[in-house]
């Protein structure tokens, strides 16, 4: 889809390539989640930005959801 509308809009592979970085990063931070629960040890730079994106997940969530009542 990306490719499609890269190549619709004569972006030269800039939406393209946008878009597989940001698969890889998504996959990289996935992994190392994984591996983290799994008791590999992963150096504390890290987990401490893993549980920084974590809790801003979680806002948002909070943020999408209707209230209830």
């Amino acid at each position: 889809m990306a490719n499609i509308i890269d190549t619709i809009l004569n972006l030269n592979g800039v939406l393209t390539f946008g878009t597989v970085l940001f698969y890889i990063a998504n996959e990289g931070l996935s992994i190392t989640e994984n591996l983290a629960q799994i008791g590999v040890k992963i150096p504390a730079a890290i987990t401490d930005r893993l549980h920084v994106i974590e809790n801003d997940n979680e806002q948002t969530n909070e943020k999408d959801e209707p209230a209830a009542g």
